[in-house]
């Protein structure tokens, strides 16, 4: 079963690569798209923790989270920010709040949308 899996999988792959070249990507233009859906991938995986009205990166979901600063070419710590808080703007100040835990959820399903 996983050779036909991971055959299948260079089939789906040839196949891409050879779309990208017919409609004329660029290699630089294919790279961004692979870690741009990696990133997706490795967010769709990410899980949040609720300790006293802090969230927290779930323990496991750390590995998946450490691997899209790279891929995105961002910040780690500005990813880490974006997930778990969220800034308000009343009256000319600007403040940090934290997320609840579903509120973490939805944005990170934002964030891969």
């Amino acid at each position: 079963m996983a050779a036909g899996v991971v055959e299948g999988d260079r089939v789906n792959y040839r196949t891409t690569m050879s779309a990208f070249r017919t409609l004329g990507f660029s290699n630089e233009m294919k790279n961004a798209l692979i870690k741009i859906v990696a990133a997706v991938l490795h967010l769709g995986n990410v899980a949040f923790t609720s300790n006293d009205d802090k969230i927290e990166i779930a323990g496991a979901s750390e590995k998946q989270l450490n691997l899209v600063p790279g891929l995105l070419e961002v910040d780690s710590n500005a990813v880490v920010t974006a997930l778990t808080e969220r800034v308000i703007a009343v009256k000319g100040e600007v403040m940090q709040k934290t997320h609840t835990l579903m509120q973490a959820e939805y944005g990170r399903d934002a964030l891969a949308k």
